[in-house]
This record gives structure tokens, C-alpha cells and sequence, in this order.
């Protein structure tokens, strides 16, 4: 492919991310509406509106957020070094859908002239992105891309690649969250792994029932609260990624070095020492040497 069409291709989905940006603030209801953050329909009648049930995007943070999802675009940081202009097209994408709105003197100027300004925002905030692309769920999506995890035994294995690709998303936020609790968000999640967020929610169902997951915290609606989960680093039924394993006991992981026990056959029952530990599946009973 020649670079002029690499370049038209960097644009196309620079532009569909920032129409997708778009439409969730919009959906968000998170563009500012008449002064002090009244709906239209309320302004003038002393009377505040409804609290949306989603969390809302402040417009001050829209710049940073934009310039996040941008650069979650491949190529998109290499080519914004050699020309910013290259995200002016998807900043003016975004400023129209907002100016498309209702909207008066109170908001933030979304207008074509307006877009100049909003382009400098997102410019300044550019160099402020630790992960590109969004949040942790994000990096740890990537991450789980280049390093998944490997499931072991046949019955899990044969649950298929999004199985396996939802559980490493698990297991690199667990790492990035350290000893926090970790939010598996099934819809943000669908769009990431692209599968429908009932599908997502059986995955996650599966690898709670297997020990992959422990269930922390359930979802509560009156309240607003996510479930929350933490990655059991410990269970036996998955290997860390090929690059967290180096003999003994892994840096990343905590888990013991994966050798073959000699009772089963399977990976994942021995500690550094070559003593057995217990494992599901496993033929041997008592803890000794293998």
C-alpha cells in the first residue's frame, strides 16, 4: 500500500473515531445546555434537570478525551509529529455533531470558527495522553492483544479465542490495578472484543465459576455501582503471557515456575522448588514432591 494511501486510510479512521466520540456525548448528554447546566426545557422555570443515569463528559475535558481516542488510532501519533493539522479534519467531525445540538451564549463555541479554537485545545492537550486510545480497560485490551494469556486444560481451552482474550484483558488490568479491585465494564468491553455485552457477561460469568475471577462487589443499579472483580493470579487453569515468565516465581504474576507435573501432566502444579501444589484437575491429593 503506497504511503498517500496509508495516509487516506490513517483519515478515514481518525474521522470514525470522532463521530464515535461524538455520539456518546451526545448520548451522555454531556455538552453544556443553557446557563448552569439547565436543559431548554427547564430553563426559566426554576426547575434543575433530571440527572442523567450515565456519567457525564464535562466540556472542559473533551479536548483531552478527544485527543486520547485519537491517538488510540495506529499511526495517528507518528503522523500528528509530522503535521498536526492531520486531526483537524476529525476535530471539526466532533465540533459539528456538538454545534448540531441545542445550544446558546453559554456553551462552548462549536461552530466552524469555533473549530480552530477546539483544535488548539486538543493540540495542547496531546502531549498530556499517558494511554492512548482511552483508559486502562484500553491499554489493557492492547496489552492482552500483544501478550495474551495461555487457558489451560482442554474444557476451557475449547470455550474459543474471545474467551481466552477476555480473560487476559482481565489479567493485564488486574496488573495495571495492582492490589485494587478491577471494573470489567460488559459493554465498553463488547465494543473492544466486538461481541454483543450478553456474550461478554457469560465469559465473565465462566471465568468467576472457574476461579479466574472473584466476584468482590455485585452490580447494584438503585445505586450506581459497577460490579468489581480481582484477577485470582493464583488459579491453575491459565499460564501467564510468555514474556512474564522467567524461572521461579514471575515478577508480574506471583505465580510459582510452570513446569509438568509428573502426577497429571498439566503445567501450573509445581512451585519453584519442584513440590506439588494442589490444582484443579490434578490427580495428586497431598502436597509433596512430584
Amino acid at each position: 500500500m503506497s504511503p498517500d494511501a496509508d495516509r487516506l486510510d490513517l483519515a478515514d479512521q481518525l474521522l470514525a473515531v470522532a463521530d464515535r466520540f461524538a455520539q456518546e456525548v451526545v448520548d451522555r448528554r454531556a455538552l453544556p445546555r443553557t446557563k448552569a447546566g439547565e436543559s431548554r426545557a427547564s430553563a426559566g422555570k426554576g426547575r434543575k434537570p433530571r440527572a442523567s443515569s450515565g456519567r457525564l463528559i464535562p466540556a472542559w475535558k473533551l479536548p483531552f478525551q478527544l485527543a486520547q481516542r485519537l491517538q488510540g488510532v495506529r499511526g495517528a501519533e507518528v503522523a500528528f509529529e509530522e503535521d498536526p493539522r492531520v486531526i483537524f479534519p476529525a476535530v471539526q467531525t466532533l465540533c459539528r455533531r456538538l454545534h448540531a445540538q441545542p445550544h446558546d451564549q453559554y456553551d462552548q463555541d462549536y461552530s466552524e470558527v469555533g473549530a480552530e479554537s477546539f483544535f488548539v485545545q486538543v493540540v495542547d492537550a496531546w502531549s498530556n495522553v499517558r494511554v492512548p486510545g482511552g483508559g486502562a480497560l484500553v491499554a489493557a485490551f492492547r496489552a492482552a492483544e500483544r501478550e495474551p494469556v495461555q487457558v489451560l486444560g482442554e474444557r476451557l481451552a475449547a470455550m474459543g479465542l474471545n474467551f481466552r482474550l477476555v480473560m487476559s484483558i482481565a489479567y493485564h488490568l488486574q496488573r495495571y490495578r495492582g492490589e485494587e479491585d478491577i471494573l470489567l465494564p460488559q459493554e465498553a468491553l463488547g465494543r473492544l472484543v466486538d461481541l454483543d455485552h450478553t456474550r461478554v457477561s457469560s465469559i465473565i460469568r465462566l471465568l468467576v465459576r472457574h476461579g479466574v475471577l472473584q466476584r468482590r462487589a455485585k452490580h447494584c443499579f438503585v445505586k450506581g455501582r459497577a460490579a468489581s472483580y480481582r484477577f485470582n493470579f493464583a488459579s491453575p487453569v491459565y499460564r501467564p503471557p510468555t514474556t512474564a515468565l522467567g524461572g521461579g516465581v514471575t515478577e508480574s504474576s506471583g505465580r510459582a515456575d510452570e513446569r509438568t507435573c509428573s502426577a497429571c501432566k498439566e503445567p501450573g502444579h509445581l512451585d519453584s522448588t519442584g513440590r506439588h501444589v494442589r490444582g484443579e484437575g490434578c490427580g495428586r491429593d497431598e502436597d509433596g514432591p512430584a
